[in-house]
């Protein structure tokens, strides 16, 4: 019962569907991969999937703030400037991938130990980025085209292909606990 817990908690925020073809001995391996935090490398068939990708770490504590002007903000401000730890994402994805593509990075939300190298993955890797819209500004601040960032907000379903369908859910992960689904607040 724990192990179901912990796996559905480590997937609240998308939901994988997996199209079986008729017969089980037909079905592509599944295999889940939990790399700390809320990152996760998914395997399915050959598709390749990496879940935030969280690998740099920030300095501190405390390394962000809520500014005087908005003490309320749910959003987190860091101190000071600091990089992505390119050399230590590189060294991950070499030991998950070993050569091979990724196909997609997807950032769960934009928060600094969710989102933070999801836009160094695309890179290095050529991966689609899928993401909030703030998610996606993050990643094209970092120099990754649009294009390669598709920007969810709730409720979609995503064909990835080989019949892995992803579902986008909407939830308020640091806002008022009595309205826990809502826009973000800084988003259409």
């Amino acid at each position: 019962m724990k192990f179901k817990l912990n796996i559905a908690a480590g997937l609240a925020a998308l939901s994988f569907a997996v199209a079986l073809p008729g017969f089980a001995a037909d079905a592509p391996a599944i295999e889940l991969t939990w790399m700390s935090i809320a990152n996760w490398y998914i395997k399915i068939g050959d598709m390749r999937i990496v879940l935030d990708g969280y690998v740099s770490r920030l300095p501190g504590p405390p390394f962000f703030y809520a500014p005087k002007s908005f003490p309320g903000d749910q959003y987190a401000y860091t101190k000071a400037a600091a990089a992505v730890d390119v050399a230590a994402v590189t060294e991950v994805r070499d030991a998950i991938l070993n050569g091979a593509k990724l196909d997609y990075v997807l950032s769960g939300h934009s928060h600094w130990d969710h989102s933070w190298d999801t836009p160094t993955w695309a890179r290095l890797t050529g991966a689609t980025m899928i993401g909030a819209r703030s998610s996606c500004m993050q990643a094209t601040a970092q120099g990754i085209l649009a294009a390669q960032c598709k920007v969810v907000s709730g409720g979609e379903n995503i064909d990835l292909g080989q019949g892995v369908t992803v579902r986008g859910g909407r939830f308020n992960h640091s806002g008022a606990p009595s309205t826990p689904l809502q826009p973000y607040a800084r988003e259409p």
